[in-house]
């Protein structure tokens, strides 16, 4: 049966970072030929990197480190050159046999010559093999539109001995993967020797020399792990579900490597990107350090018969769940559950260190969330769950570690509310004391999480009372903060407890039972207000209607009403509309009082001269205004230097402060609760 070449290459999904796979099963392919020929030992690889040879990128100015080289350019071919068995007529045949069986124990595929062309534009094979005593030349050329050309490789019958040498050049990148390839010689050895690392635990691997012509650079590999790679005791066995196929954990100590890495192996070859174990297991995100304090990092690799009947064909990915499919519990081998073995392994293995740097964490968490200049005392009650914040990484920004101990918070509060839902609609009590422990243990966490809401709520209290003082404070130029922005920060103007939710305005400063308003709106016309029928344009500062919603002793009866009205700091009160403190907020309630309010069930509200009426004026108060109020006008000072006044016959308290004695009254009242969060100053 015939197969199209450029088929089965289109077939092939390679993406731009994979641009070495085609070397990496060429290597292999030279590895298992030069070990057949040389079972104990010996043999050579040669990898020969020819890079572009554009004139303009070997510019002097390209020569910028001290040594003088030129930094990586795009590489344009690869030649692979070994000692081994040679394109003899059996690995001839089986070159043209696409899925051939030939090493098939040994993991071969037969597609690696269609991921070549995958990547480069031909393949070009020169090698002299022996056959029957004899020796030949076959040489060919592989490419998706002639295929191979010549039909039969054409071997020819060397008169003269010579030893077997097969050459493999894969020719041409294609623009696709190119532009990928600047990498350095280094860095290409550090890629070959980690996808090809079990080999390296033989000692019958070939020496494998990589070869760079940009700098004339040559690098022994097997010199580079015996410098820089160090096995970590006997492979770990371990089984991802009960009675699997046994998994084998290889753990390799690099003094080379940045970061811990988890490398899934088939057939003893690394299959797709490895992964950083610091995204699995907390406290792998940063290197160890040794005895000697040196710094060094772990390449984790995993081997299977399971994983080798499971790699796709290209190599570069495994035919394996992710994880089991919601509510579906199926006995089956997934990647989370590989992972979820590894690291118990690690942890058990790594413990000592992992506490240590578990330990330093903790202590960077807790000075987070108790930092005096910013404390975030909402998470405090998370200090005692140290079994979870061992899950939180440990080289988090600030931002990523709010990001994490709000999951945290939101995630414990959740299973709270559904643990108090279960609790209270269970039926029939067996064993009363096993139930009152869970009810306490219940409200033992809903007690933790209400004490970090309310410093959550305290520290922004204190940061508004602190940015109030700042607005009140006379700026450079000597100009006082509009009365608008103090408006503001209590509640925005134009607005209505209807668009602005509760935590969104500062109505405590002025007072704490306006967290139970009915209405409120915010310099609205009153004929505007949705709930009154009236012709006025007056705009109160605040308006506060608290309606009868549940209960009242009189059907239609309005319990009370709040107007506030904020004067500007600086603004010269001795004026004829502002010298009686009381004339602006009297007009408001006059206003009120003759109009038609409705509920939102459109039943009218009686406001009655005997409904409470409370009005409010922040202002500077200063002594000879304090004189006329108190002389002429009916005021009287409260204790704390403010004034008050009643009009007994529509049962109105009028209370005048100043910004000042707004803030150390809301002040006083939070002392208490400041002092024990540490926020008294």
């Amino acid at each position: 049966m015939e197969m199209s070449v450029k088929s089965k290459v289109d077939e092939i999904n390679l993406r731009p970072h994979e641009f070495l796979l085609p070397l990496f099963e060429v290597v292999v392919n030279s590895i298992l030929s030069v070990t057949e020929k040389f079972p104990n030992g010996g043999g050579l690889i040669e990898i020969k990197v020819e890079r572009d040879k554009k004139p303009e990128l070997f510019s002097p100015e390209l020569l910028k480190d001290s040594t003088g080289k030129i930094p990586p350019v795009s590489i344009n071919n690869i030649s692979i050159i070994d000692n081994g068995v040679g394109f003899d007529d059996d690995n001839f045949k089986s070159f043209n046999t696409a899925y051939s069986e030939k090493n098939r124990d040994r993991g071969c595929k037969g597609v690696g010559r269609f991921t070549v062309l995958a990547c480069f534009d031909n393949m070009h094979v020169n090698s002299i093999y022996k056959n029957k005593g004899q020796q030949f030349n076959r040489e060919f050329t592989f490419n998706v539109l002639d295929e191979v050309q010549p039909k039969d490789g054409n071997p020819v019958l060397l008169e003269n001995a010579e030893n077997s040498l097969t050459v493999i050049s894969l020719n041409a990148y294609k623009p696709k993967f190119k532009d990928k390839t600047a990498l350095s010689t280094l860095q290409i050895a550090k890629d070959v020797i980690e996808h090809c690392l079990p080999f390296f635990i033989n000692k019958n691997i070939p020496t494998i020399v990589l070869k760079d012509d940009l700098n004339d650079e040559e690098l022994v590999l097997n010199d580079i792990v015996k410098t820089v790679i160090n096995f970590v005791g006997q492979p770990v066995v371990f089984h991802p579900i009960k009675d699997s196929e046994p998994f084998s954990l290889l753990l390799v100590r690099r003094s080379d490597a940045k970061n811990h890495r988890l490398r899934l192996c088939a057939n003893n070859r690394v299959v797709g990107r490895s992964e950083n174990i610091g995204g699995i297991i907390p406290g792998f995100e940063n290197s160890f350090k040794d005895d000697n304090g040196d710094d060094y990092c772990l390449d984790v690799y995993v081997l299977s018969p399971f994983l080798d009947r499971r790699v796709n064909t290209v190599r570069n990915s495994f035919n394996i769940p992710n994880a089991p499919e919601d509510n579906i519990v199926i006995d089956e081998i997934t990647i989370a559950g590989i992972h979820g073995e590894i690291k118990g392994i690690l942890e058990n293995k790594y413990a000592t260190t992992l506490e240590k740097i578990q330990a330093i964490n903790y202590d960077r968490i807790k000075s987070y969330i108790l930092n005096p200049k910013k404390l975030r005392v909402g998470y405090r009650s998370l200090l005692q769950r140290k079994d979870l914040l061992k899950g939180i990484p440990t080289n988090l920004s600030d931002d990523k570690l709010e990001e994490f101990l709000h999951k945290i918070k939101f995630v414990l509060e959740r299973e709270l509310s559904y643990g108090l839902k279960k609790v209270t609609k269970r039926g029939k009590i067996d064993n009363y004391e096993e139930y009152s422990s869970i009810v306490k243990k219940l409200i033992d966490q809903e007690a933790q999480f209400a004490k970090d809401k309310l410093a959550d709520l305290l520290i922004q209290r204190k940061s508004i009372l602190l940015l109030l003082k700042k607005m009140l404070k006379i700026s450079k130029d000597g100009e006082y903060k509009l009365e608008e922005d103090l408006h503001n920060l209590i509640f925005p103007m134009g607005q209505s407890n209807d668009s602005i939710p509760y935590e969104y305005h500062n109505l405590w400063l002025l007072d704490e039972r306006l967290a139970f308003h009915s209405y409120i709106n915010s310099d609205k016309q009153i004929r505007k207000n949705p709930l009154l029928v009236s012709d006025s344009r007056k705009e109160p500062d605040i308006a506060i209607f608290d309606f009868p919603w549940a209960f009242s002793e009189k059907e239609g009866q309005m319990n009370s009403m709040v107007i506030f009205e904020f004067k500007r700091p600086g603004r010269d009160m001795d004026t004829s509309l502002d010298k009686n403190l009381d004339s602006q907020i009297m007009k408001y309630f006059q206003d009120l009082m003759q109009s038609k309010a409705r509920d939102y069930d459109g039943e009218l509200i009686n406001m009655e001269k005997t409904t409470p009426k409370f009005g409010y004026v922040v202002c500077d108060l200063h002594k000879d205004l304090v004189e006329h109020n108190t002389t002429f006008n009916g005021f009287k000072l409260t204790p704390y230097k403010t004034l008050y006044k009643l009009n007994d016959v529509i049962n109105l308290h009028i209370e005048v402060m100043s910004y000042q004695q707004l803030i150390e009254m809301s002040e006083k009242k939070h002392y208490a609760f400041f002092k024990e969060l540490g926020l008294e100053n």
